[in-house]
């Protein structure tokens, strides 16, 4: 098993970036400008290419015992690195607020793309440790579902809704006592764009449970598009910029409902600022 995390190593650069230390991040690289069709063709293929060999390089990591923390993030911050270097523009801010209490979080955003999926560990896990919650097929994915499994996220199967949310109660109640900050999506799928009528209030009522603050997050990774054939292998589009904010927490009060408002209104106002 050590042998093959030194093969690992050896084979995908072991990066990182100062998340613990730092408000905001943007990538130095400059906007790109029109590509020829050839060009496009082969920055997608190369991306793909290198996303495909991450994931079942990291699969491969899994199945052998691979279990530090900083091992995952480091596999995380390697798509971000592959984005910068495909010409992605990369735009971090508000981490101060994720370091701002110590206790665990529930963090609650829009869902855009895979982006954020691969991502987003990265870039909270060196400030706290973080799981997901996702859905049954995620875990069992033929590439992602190891990897998936060794974060020991909150499984919920999204065929019925009841049964959802007690699981989102119980298993995340307990994810957020045993001190793992959660990321949760509430919309029922990955949009191009933010429907605050599919924005469920599960997030909320989870951090009201479990007695901890969440934090709204809003991002704009449509760089990455949502292909019909698999949402992992969407087209990718260098002319849109990649934006991931995380606001002020909020501590749940009442019946929740005007803190579920202000996570709407934070997202819907990112979403107008980045336009």
């Amino acid at each position: 098993m050590n042998i093959f995390g030194d093969v690992f190593s050896m084979i995908f650069k072991e990066t990182s970036f100062n998340f613990s230390s730092i408000d905001s991040y943007h990538s130095s690289r400059s906007r790109p400008g029109s590509e020829k069709v050839l060009q496009a063709m082969l920055t997608q293929f190369y991306f793909l290419f290198r996303v495909a060999s991450l994931a079942i390089f990291t699969n491969l990591a899994a199945r052998f015992g691979k279990k530090s923390n900083d091992f995952w993030i480091n596999r995380s911050q390697d798509v971000l690195r592959l984005v910068e270097s495909c010409g992605g523009r990369v735009s971090i801010s508000g981490l101060s607020n994720v370091r701002s209490t110590p206790k665990p979080i529930v963090f609650i955003g829009n869902h855009m793309s895979t982006l954020e999926n691969l991502t987003l560990f990265g870039i909270i896990g060196p400030i706290k440790d973080v799981t997901y919650v996702v859905k049954k097929e995620l875990v069992h994915h033929w590439m992602f579902g190891p990897v998936m499994r060794m974060r020991k996220p909150v499984v919920v199967g999204r065929t019925n809704p009841r049964d959802d949310f007690n699981i989102i109660m119980e298993e995340g109640a307990k994810t957020l006592n045993n001190g793992q900050s959660v990321i949760i999506f509430p919309q029922s799928t990955r949009r191009s764009y933010f429907d605050p009528g599919d924005f469920n209030s599960v997030g909320i009522k989870l951090a009201q449970k479990a007695g901890v603050e969440i934090i709204p997050f809003a991002v704009k990774t449509d760089w990455w598009g949502n292909s019909r054939i698999s949402s992992y292998f969407g087209k990718i589009n260098q002319s849109e910029p990649i934006f991931i904010k995380f606001g002020e927490p909020f501590r749940v009060n009442g019946n929740g409902r005007e803190v579920h408002q202000a996570v709407i209104q934070f997202i819907e106002n990112c979403q107008v600022e980045w336009k």
